[in-house]
């Protein structure tokens, strides 16, 4: 029961980590190309 709340806690986690990255990327080139 843990295990796998745990698991989709990490998952999430990965998920927003991801999200982050990848808006970040977004940004930096969006600033590269101006």
């Amino acid at each position: 029961m843990f295990d796998g709340e745990a698991r989709s806690k990490r998952q999430l986690r990965w998920s927003f980590w991801r999200m982050d990255a990848s808006a970040r990327s977004v940004r930096e080139k969006m600033r590269a190309s101006q």
